[in-house]
């Protein structure tokens, strides 16, 4: 069987917004001087910025938030395009598979068993996430993503 990754259902491609205001001076003989504001929402996953959007106030930006939001700017399967992950990889060896983590992973968990919507699923790959030190721990409550379900192996430096 071949090895492929498999990120968190609760992953999502942008894990934080920073919203930040932008004031500016205008200058203008015929409407007069004043300050003007325009702000900027940078969207991070796993603390690399993969986009920014403005707008010229606070409301404008938080609908733009919610129409990319509803237009899928954070699906669980998006992958990352290779030219904005860090380090131009991802998965094993490199960042930890908890959702919004930007450590480094130290572990991969090998599933024996796949789920989706509660039901098993039989996959002819074999799954694995990966995770820093902190993260391994992964609790008893979830079918796919507990600690029972993974076979755990200590990356190496290398990989």
């Amino acid at each position: 069987m071949s090895m492929s990754h498999k990120r968190h259902s609760d992953d999502r491609w942008v894990d934080e917004i920073r919203i930040t205001t932008a004031p500016r001076w205008k200058e203008s003989e015929l409407s007069g001087d004043e300050w003007r504001f325009s702000y900027a929402a940078t969207l991070y996953r796993k603390g690399v910025a993969v986009g920014t959007c403005f707008g010229g106030s606070m409301s404008q930006i938080l609908a733009r938030l919610t129409v990319a939001a509803v237009d899928g700017f954070c699906p669980a399967n998006q992958p990352w395009p290779k030219e904005q992950t860090p380090g131009h990889s991802y998965g094993d060896g490199y960042l930890c598979d908890q959702p919004g983590c930007p450590d480094r992973a130290v572990w991969r968990g090998v599933m024996y068993r796949e789920w989706d919507n509660g039901n098993e699923v039989d996959s002819a790959l074999t799954r694995y996430r990966v995770f820093c030190d902190r993260h391994k721990q992964r609790g008893d409550c979830d079918l796919e993503d507990a600690d029972d379900n993974y076979a755990w192996q200590r990356l190496e430096e290398s990989e």
